[in-house]
């Protein structure tokens, strides 16, 4: 394991109008398990951004939003600023009934996971969103499990070849 290594952080009150969303990590060779806060997460979202990070050394986050479209979009790993372009998954809000969401990449794909509840039906789907296109993809929908955490590994590729 490299000194350099972290494991990235997001969160904070659900309501973005009482405390903003913090950007933090936690140093892998830390044993006190105390956070170190970087920053505010400066983009907008009615929850916390679910992080994912490439071998390229690049930090995202996937943004969900009850009313506007949600999106993905680069974090600054120092500061928590938004970086670049963003990458907008779907054409419309998620609602009110967001029940958990993951995020992940893979060869230039960001995946997204999202479960909602509706008229006490689970609905959970996975997203494809395409860096290089920007276009949104469903690749399973109608899955009856609670999607909420996506991992990969930084050593995946950041895009096929």
């Amino acid at each position: 394991m490299m000194d350099t290594e972290k494991l990235f952080l997001s969160g904070g009150n659900k309501s973005a109008s009482t405390t903003p969303r913090k950007l933090g990590y936690d140093d892998t060779h830390n044993n006190n398990l105390t956070p170190t806060v970087l920053g505010n997460i400066a983009a907008s979202s009615d929850y916390s951004a679910e992080l994912t990070g490439t071998a390229e050394a690049k930090l995202y986050g996937f943004y969900p939003r009850i009313t506007q479209v949600p999106y993905v979009q680069e974090i600054d790993k120092a500061t928590g600023a938004a970086v670049g372009q963003t990458w907008n998954v779907g054409t419309t809000g998620l609602g009110n009934n967001i029940q958990d969401w993951a995020f992940a990449q893979w060869g230039g794909v960001f995946y997204v996971f999202i479960t909602t509840l509706d008229n006490n039906t689970r609905h959970s789907r996975v997203l494809a969103v395409d860096r290089t296109t920007n276009m949104t993809s469903t690749v399973r929908d109608n899955l009856t499990y609670y999607i909420d955490g996506a991992g990969v590994s930084t050593c995946a590729p950041a895009v096929l070849q």
